[in-house]
């Protein structure tokens, strides 16, 4: 696999990357603009040449309906497919667009009809027709290996779907269990990327979890764990062969390590680029930095179950603190866009006239007193660095926001962890106090961001609030079909989720995305880093 392209990357995971390092990089970038022309020369080449994708964090599995993080889904989609896409800009009403399906309609309340591409085959030579489809529906829902229980469905988001029916070859009638709103949704990705009968029902799980065979505009070629994923161009794709032969995607969880590669010419996308460093990118002559307001919008959750957090008004109290409107002027340089709600705003559902919790350091020391705990509280704060840009800048902030109120009154805890260790303790419910979190639904539907996160029968971990009258709402919504109610519904809820605080509300992230100059690509606003929509800059 080594080449004179990736040697340089070859030793990025056990090699840290000092600040004084990172200068004698950016420094020698001088010689990158001198040899600008040379590289744009030699474009004709350019798709032969490996294309570099870095991200922070390194990849669970190659299965593509058994995770739950976008930082698998990326990847994975460039070998999978879904039904349908979502357009960009996103618009949750009218966005939908055609992917292995070329049409749909709604036959009565509980069944949805797609008509499917034909002539698609899967990589391994398996046809995918409507047997494949119900085929993907009962793999998901555990009718193939009956010890086969994706996360996805677990946490609720495809539990309304009851099977598939073929039709006729190319023709398949979803049945739900109760009238579904959102069955298109539904098979935007995750759980519902298709998968092949054969390939998918004569593996073993565990050989599954390491190889992948879809439809996409990539094949898998190797994949090893925290080690690199490799996938090849599918010369036979329905949508026509992508124009880099050879994709390479690897993790360097250190932002101004992936900087570095990216300026000295080893790496053509990388993730969240720090906003400091935006100038010295564009202004080096190797590489730009593109941005994008994501899909995934960040908050920090507070345990509703363990003091202080169980205690309504310290939550208020921290809203009122943590000035997440000054933080984002300041950490994001303007460019985020702060959120009154725990529903993203390309979301259906998302309810713009909810206000936003003023900073006002009076009125949460206040609160703070009329919580009846002793002061000073004490209070953990969990987070992060590396899933989205400036999450640990941002995690810094409020921390230094909440502390503001006085030694007499708060005492804020940090806790910084690794990413791996700090999903497997959040997932597992062990944390307490202020949790970091952050959602990038696939569905664009409120659905999606209140029924996994908040519903008590269908919480990721028991330190999510039970609520019966949340619960309520969130079922009703989800059966009704007329969208001026379920809109109303949403609101509803989101007014709730607000005088609760059960989160210190924050902000739809900005992306930030560094592109090496042999590159032509502009960022999705979902996070999907898809190789087909790369182009060599020359072509």
């Amino acid at each position: 696999m080594s080449d004179a392209r990736t040697a340089y990357l070859d030793k990025l995971p056990t090699v840290n990357i000092s600040r004084r390092g990172f200068i004698r990089v950016a420094t020698g970038v001088g010689l990158g603009v001198a040899s600008g022309p040379l590289l744009i020369r030699r474009a004709g080449a350019q798709s032969k040449q490996p294309l570099m994708i870095l991200y922070g964090v390194p990849r669970a599995t190659m299965d593509p309906q058994n995770h739950i993080n976008t930082y698998d889904e990326s990847p994975l989609g460039n070998m999978f497919e879904n039904l349908v896409d979502m357009s960009n800009p996103i618009d949750p009403y009218k966005g939908w667009k055609p992917m292995l399906a070329v049409s749909w309609k709604r036959v009565n309340e509980t069944t949805f009809q797609f008509k499917l591409r034909e002539k698609v085959k899967f990589h391994n030579g398996e046809d995918f027709d409507a047997e494949a489809v119900k085929f993907s529906i009962d793999r998901l829902l555990g009718r193939v290996d009956k010890n086969f229980l994706p996360p996805t469905v677990a946490w609720h988001a495809y539990d309304t779907i009851d099977r598939g029916e073929p039709v006729d070859r190319y023709t398949v009638n979803v049945i739900t269990k109760v009238p579904d709103p959102i069955v298109l949704n539904r098979f935007n990705g995750f759980g519902m990327r298709m998968v092949s009968p054969k390939f998918y029902s004569e593996n073993p799980t565990a050989y599954l979890q390491n190889h992948a065979n879809g439809t996409g505009p990539y094949r898998f070629v190797s994949w090893v764990k925290d080690g690199d994923l490799v996938m090849e161009a599918n010369q036979q794709y329905w949508g026509g062969a992508p124009a880099f032969e050879k994709v390479i995607i690897r993790t360097v969880p250190e932002a101004s390590t992936r900087v570095s590669a990216l300026m000295s010419g080893q790496a053509d996308v990388t993730v969240a680029v720090p906003a400091e460093q935006a100038d010295i990118i564009n202004r080096s002559g190797r590489g730009r930095v593109e941005h994008v307001t994501s899909n995934r919008f960040g908050w920090w959750r507070m345990n509703a179950h363990v003091p202080p957090t169980n205690n309504v008004k310290v939550r208020q109290a921290f809203n009122y603190a943590a000035n997440v409107g000054e933080l984002l002027r300041t950490i994001y340089s303007g460019l985020g866009e702060r959120l009154s709600t725990i529903v993203g705003k390309y979301h259906f559902g998302y309810d713009p006239t909810l206000p936003f919790y003023p900073h006002d350091p009076d009125k949460a020391r206040k609160l703070l007193k009329e919580s009846g705990l002793p002061l000073p509280i004490t209070v953990n704060f969990h987070f992060i660095q590396g899933r989205y840009t400036k999450d640990k800048d941002m995690g810094e902030g409020i921390i230094g926001e909440l502390n503001k109120l006085g030694p007499e009154y708060l005492r804020v805890v940090p806790k910084l962890y690794e990413a791996g260790t700090f999903y497997s303790q959040a997932n597992a419910g062990k944390l307490d106090g202020i949790i970091f979190n952050s959602w990038g639904n696939w569905m664009f539907d409120a659905d999606i961001d209140f029924g996994p996160l908040w519903r008590t029968k269908s919480t990721p971990s028991p330190d999510y609030p039970n609520d019966p009258a949340l619960d309520k709402l969130v079922d009703e919504a989800r059966s009704t079909i007329d969208e001026q109610k379920r809109k109303a519904i949403y609101s509803q809820l989101q007014k709730m989720m607000w005088e609760s605080s059960f989160a210190i509300f924050g902000m739809q992230v900005v992306d930030m995305y560094g592109v090496s100059s042999r590159v032509n690509w502009k960022p999705r606003p979902d996070e999907m880093i898809w190789a087909k929509e790369m182009k060599p800059r020359s072509a």
